[in-house]
């Protein structure tokens, strides 16, 4: 649904995935990516954070973390130091 320009349908199918699955990643960052197109960016961030702070899949979602990071709380301090750890960054 995400690729289609349904986000609506996309952020519930994906909160419906992961009832039943809690950890799975794709559907994690399609829930969060769902919340951003919805403009629902607070929401996004408290996924977004949960899986920094529990180190899931750190590669995939450093970078999110930090754009929602930029977006919606303004913390460059924070966003800095969160990419400094990150091995390679990504000029998307």
């Amino acid at each position: 649904y995400y690729f289609a320009g349904n986000y609506e349908k996309s952020r519930q199918e994906s909160e419906k995935t992961l009832r039943l699955k809690e950890n799975y990643l794709k559907a994690r960052v399609i829930l969060i990516r769902s919340l951003m197109k919805l403009d629902k960016k607070s929401e996004a961030l408290e996924h977004a954070r949960d899986m920094y702070e529990k180190k899931q899949e750190l590669d995939s979602i450093t970078s999110l973390y930090a754009e929602l990071l930029m977006e919606e709380g303004k913390n460059f301090k924070e966003v800095i130091q969160i990419l400094s750890r990150k091995p390679s960054l990504s000029l998307k």
